[in-house]
């Protein structure tokens, strides 16, 4: 484990594969959905479902309170 900047998190949750390579961050498929969101200035708490078949992302379904 290390510690990255924000951005460079941000960067690799792009979901442009240039972005994602050149980060070289070990994420799962589903971070690419509620990081960005851990981080964006809406202050509504969300909370998620993302459901995955082993190590295979199905969906991603969430909610702002």
């Amino acid at each position: 484990m290390e510690w990255v900047s924000r951005q460079q998190l941000l960067d690799a949750c792009n979901m442009n594969e240039v972005s994602e390579e050149k980060s070289k961050l070990p994420l799962w498929e589903g971070d690419k959905y509620f990081i960005p969101m851990v981080f964006d200035s809406d202050p509504r708490v969300f909370y998620g479902s993302m459901p995955y078949d082993g190590e295979i992302f199905k969906t991603w379904d969430y909610k702002r309170l």
